[in-house]
């Protein structure tokens, strides 16, 4: 079932890998705002913003929400479906943008402290040296910390499954999503997407799921990635033998 607190958080952090240069060059710049930059700004509305939605994404995105954009002005004029898809497009975009707002603050907090203990170690260290400024190698320290502290709180790892049994459940569970997954059952393992023309997804609880199961599995167990259902059938059954 789609978590709406999940996908905000995971375009959140999707959208800041895809910028995280000005990401790190906003922290550096010690900015407050991470939209200051008009073309992250820009940038936003690319990859979130422009979007297309159903009806029934559109519906989803509004009963989930717990800030429902309501400035009318932004659709007046168009038919009440287009009406209600372009305020939730709205909603989306904004609790995205909260998100990577509440991101960037809290990773900038540790390019702070991590900043400040740096310079004052390396002032110490080079305490003789008069001409030496730590400012630039800080940065470039408190910028890595700041890095692997988002890498490690921010994204989900997924472990490599070894186990038999457990590779046995995973693909049997993941076939299972497939059945009631339509034409998307099709793809080869860890390709599967929801076409824009089809909404955002939200709309189709089932085919949504099984998406995020598919490219999850494929990166747990490597050995079915990028193979048809068949092969991976034919996987399934080699390691049901091997389980005997």
């Amino acid at each position: 079932m789609v978590c709406y607190g999940d996908e905000v958080r995971k375009e959140a952090v999707d959208f800041i890998d895809e910028m995280f240069d000005e990401f790190i060059e906003s922290l550096k710049s010690e900015e407050d705002y991470f939209f200051s930059d008009s073309s992250v700004d820009d940038r936003f509305f690319e990859c979130v913003g422009d979007r297309s939605y159903t009806l029934t994404d559109a519906a989803f995105v509004i009963e989930n929400s717990d800030n429902v954009e309501t400035d009318s002005g932004m659709w007046e004029g168009k038919d009440p479906v287009d009406a209600v898809c372009t305020q939730a497009a709205y909603t989306f975009s904004n609790d995205v943008r909260f998100e990577v707002e509440e991101i960037y603050e809290d990773v900038k907090s540790e390019y702070d402290r991590a900043y400040s203990d740096v310079y004052d170690e390396l002032a110490d260290k080079h305490s003789d040296d008069e001409d030496y400024d730590p400012t630039e190698d800080a940065m470039e320290s408190a910028a890595m910390q700041a890095k692997e502290y988002f890498q490690n709180d921010y994204h989900e790892d997924v472990t490599v499954v070894t186990g038999v049994p457990d590779r046995i459940r995973m693909i049997e569970r993941y076939l299972a999503l497939g059945g009631n997954a339509s034409l998307w059952d099709g793809y080869p393992c860890g390709s599967s997407y929801i076409d824009s023309r089809c909404g955002v997804g939200f709309g189709m609880p089932e085919i949504h799921d099984y998406v995020e199961y598919d490219h999850m599995i494929a990166r747990a167990i490597p050995e079915i990635d990028g193979k048809s259902k068949n092969d991976v059938k034919k996987y399934l059954e080699e390691l049901r033998k091997s389980n005997r």
